[in-house]
Order: structure tokens, then sequence, then C-alpha cells
């Protein structure tokens, strides 16, 4: 006897016959016990982009409907599992609703909020949904030219469709351009936003209580960072309790900002890192895979491709630092730059959605799945839908657990303008794994088709049929897509006792 897997024979007391629904195609395959009794082998569903296409506005009767592309946001009440949409045009910020019961969309008519704004063309809008207090937050742009406008904020309440205005909006600052707005799904909120005199990224925080919201002073996150911001993407990692935001620096470089909320006060601006190999551009997002740990930040990477810089956050989580390399996430020649990009994470299938749209009305817009500590594409480049005339818009994720996210679009493009014709909403479907700690069994010791028998090793057991190269000592955990490595999931598979084999931990 000169190997371990012969001391340990496969099985060793625990190897136990079971019917497999769906093909085990191998041995050494991670399986899950089904509720009927069966058994499947661990993996990911498929991605899949829903071919229906709901439409929440139509302005196909109108000529003069015309309005820049960044208009409209989309945001997702989960205490309804209902859409809400919101866009400007003339003079006033509209809305409809929808909701999708995984066939067909229904939708709202649109309505006029009747809250007053600029007929500008290219006034930016952004909303929030606060779980706890139940409530929305609409920030905008006011005013006609750079210097005379201003970011204005206001309160919302939903019931069954129907938007409320709390209040007609709050003036946030004058001379202020480009406003977004996070919040931390516990009552607070941060505005983000460009103070056009001094070209200066600004934040003024939020606090909901009933009612009423009450504000704080401005506070500058980092100067000469402007350049007539469309926005500044900005998202909250409740698992750091910090606040994310991509700003600028004067030199045109991509900076990441860390925000920390200081109850009662004004928010502290904890660090400013510039990321290399990025550049300022007026597409761009930030989100954070709370399962690798990832900090991802979007933007040009100086030839208007669209890419992505991977970072962590470091000390007491009041900084972040670049990890890897850049990776350039579509790098096909395009005519014309980078229009939109928007980026989601799904907790559910710890992937991050990408959606991209360009200048050239030859290219349809697109979408593409990230995933891993090193952002990894896992699904290619994908047209969302043929129609080039259509450009990408907004993205929000969908109801938990279901692994749908809601794609907004709209526009058609002529004479290098946007007019703002039909808003569509569309269902994207991030691949989910299939296993949990609770539903893990164990390891298959054989290949075993659809609806045949055959053994599987079940935990407690030594699993020595179909391993390689594990190194003895390690723990190792099962991934979402079936694999066994030592980075650490839920599903802890055991540990290694040879290169070939795995004593199966024991869980209830």
């Amino acid at each position: 006897m000169t190997n371990l897997s012969d001391l340990f024979p496969a099985g060793a007391g625990k190897q136990v016959s079971f019917t497999a629904s769906g093909n085990v195609t191998s041995s050494g395959k991670p399986v899950i016990l089904n509720s009927d009794g069966t058994v499947s082998e661990v993996g990911l569903s498929a991605a899949a982009l829903d071919s229906v296409e709901g439409e929440f506005n139509d302005y196909s009767s109108s000529t003069s409907a015309t309005s820049d592309t960044s208009s409209v946001r989309a945001v997702y009440n989960p205490d309804q599992d209902r859409v809400y949409f919101f866009w400007h045009y003339g003079s006033q910020i509209w809305y409809s609703s929808g909701t999708y019961n995984g066939t067909s969309w229904s939708f709202t008519s649109a309505v006029n909020s009747t809250v007053a704004c600029s007929t500008a063309v290219g006034l930016n809008i952004d909303v929030a949904y606060d779980s706890s207090e139940q409530k929305g937050i609409i920030v905008w742009e006011d005013g006609t030219g750079y210097a005379s406008r201003s970011v204005r904020a206001a309160l919302l309440t939903f019931s069954s469709g129907t938007v409320t205005w709390v209040d007609s909006g709050t003036q946030i600052n004058y001379y202020s351009l480009g406003p977004s707005v996070a919040s931390d799904n516990n009552g607070t909120f941060m505005v983000f936003w460009e103070y056009y005199p001094f070209n200066e990224a600004n934040v003024t925080k939020g606090t909901i209580s009933g009612s009423t919201v009450t504000y704080e002073s401005r506070n500058a996150i980092n100067s000469n960072s402007g350049y007539y911001s469309s926005n500044y993407p900005a998202i909250y990692v409740a698992e750091k309790s910090r606040y994310l935001v991509q700003t600028f620096n004067s030199s045109g470089g991509v900076v990441c900002s860390v925000i920390e909320d200081n109850a009662g006060t004004n928010p502290t601006v904890q660090s400013n890192t510039n990321i290399t190999n990025l550049t300022r551009s007026e597409a761009k997002s930030i989100a954070y895979d709370a399962s690798a740990e990832t900090i991802m930040v979007f933007a040009e990477n100086g030839s208007t491709y669209p890419t992505v810089q991977a970072c962590t956050f470091t000390g007491t989580n009041n900084a972040v630092t670049q990890v890897g390399s850049a990776v350039v996430l579509k790098s096909a020649t395009i005519a014309n730059q980078l229009y939109s990009l928007k980026s989601q994470y799904n907790s559910d299938a710890a992937q991050t959605l990408v959606t991209l749209s360009f200048s050239s009305t030859s290219t349809p817009s697109q979408y593409l799945v990230l995933s891993g500590t090193t952002p990894t594409i896992s699904v290619s480049p994908t047209d969302l839908y043929t129609d080039t005339t259509n450009t990408f818009q907004d993205l929000t994720e969908g109801p938990t657990g279901t692994g749908r996210t809601y794609i907004a679009v709209y526009g058609s493009q002529t004479s290098g303008n946007f007019v703002l014709w039909d808003g569509y909403a569309q269902t994207y479907t991030m691949p989910m794994t299939n296993v949990t700690a609770s539903n893990f069994l164990g390891i298959s010791d054989e290949a075993i088709s659809s609806a045949a028998s055959g053994n599987i090793t079940i935990k407690g057991g030594i699993a020595a049929t179909g391993l390689s190269s594990l190194t003895p000592a390690s723990d190792y955990y099962v991934q979402d897509d079936g694999t066994i490595s030592t980075v650490s999931s839920s599903v802890k598979a055991g540990k290694a006792l040879s290169a070939t084999v795995l004593n199966l931990e024991y869980t209830s």
C-alpha cells in the first residue's frame, strides 16, 4: 500500500446511491440534494436576456421631444416589486412604473410630476430608494446655462405605481451640476455634485425623518475635478459602512473617493485615490463585488474603450488601493466614444452586470458579465437589441433571489442629437448557482446520466475518485460554478489528505 487513496478507499462507509436529476458529468463533481431526493451537479444556471421588451413611454407622435438620454433613471422598489422610471421632458420631470410577471410587462401611464425644471437639453437626474423609510430621493439640475444651474433634491413616496412628491425640491446649492445620489437604506443618503465655479466635487448629506429631510452643509471631496461632469457615480457599501464615489483630478485622471457618514454631522472625506489606466469620461460607473470584496471602477482607458480597474479597501476601510491590471471590456474599433456605461452587482449570482452604449449609431448597445477578485469577463459582450438607434441608459437590480436585473433604455439618435422617443425595459437573468451550505451533499464517484442511479460520497466520507492536484492539509470549498478550490466560500467541502483524496466535512 503506497498511496493514501489505498489507505482510505472511496466512500469509506459514506458511499450512497442516488438518482440524478440532470447529468452528473463525471466523478469528482460536487452535487446537491434536491427536495425530491434526487441529486444534481453543482453549477450555474444559464444567463438570459429576456426577449420581451416593455414600453414604459411612447413619444412616437411627438417631434419636439428633444432631450439628452442622460436624463432617464430607473429605481426598483422592493416593497412593491415595482420599477419606477423618471425622465426629464420639456420643463417637467415625468414618471411611469412597471411590473414584470416573468412573461410580460405591465406599465402605468406616463405622468407629469408638475415639478418645474429647466427646458435645457441634457439636464441630469438621479434617484435612489431607502428601504427602511420606504421613500425615494430624487435629485436633478435646474437652470439653463452652466453659470445659472443649481442642484435640487426632493423626497418621494410610492403607492401602487403612483409617486407623491413630499416636497417640491430643496435647493442643495447654486452654481452646481451633475447630481447623483446614494442611500444607506437606513434613513441617510448622500448627494454628490459639481460646484461649478471651482470645478469641485462636493457631497451633501440628507437625513430622512418622517416627511422631512435635514440637510447638512456641503463638503468638498476634491478640487479641480469637475469638467462639467454629468454625474459622479456613487454607491453605499454596507459591508464597510462607507460610500464610494468616482470623481476626477485636475490632470484628467479618475479618482475613487471614500466617504464616511458621521451621525448628525457632515460626512468625512477619508481619502482620494488616483486610479491609473483610466481617464476622465462622461461614461463611468462604480460597483462593489461583496463576494470577492472588490471595488470595480469603470471609465475609458484613453482610447475610448470601456475599461474596469479593480481596487480593495485598505486599513480601516478609509482608503482603497488598486489590485491587478486594468481590464478592457470591449476593444473592438469604435468610431465614436463610449456614450454610457452602467453596472450593477447581483449578490445572489455574485456577479456584476455591465451595460454599454456608444455614440456611433452603427454600434448596438451591449451587455456583459464580470466576476472574481480580478474582474473576469464571464459573459462576453452581447447585443442588448439589434436596433442601433436605441441607446441604453440605466440599470437597476431586481428582486433578491430571482437574479433579475431591469434594463431601462430609450432614445433615437438623429443628426448627432438624441431625441426622446420611446422608453423600454428588459430583464436579464444573472447566472445563478444551485448550491447552498445546507443542500450540498457530497462528491460523485462516477458519471451518472439523468434519471439513472449512481454512487455519491456524502459528507463525512472520504472522496478519492476523480480528484487531482489537491494540496494536502488545505481546506477546500465548493465554488458557485461547481469547481473545488481553496478560495473561501459559504460551502466548505473538506480538507485534502493528499493530491487525490478529500476528507468531506460533515455538517447537518
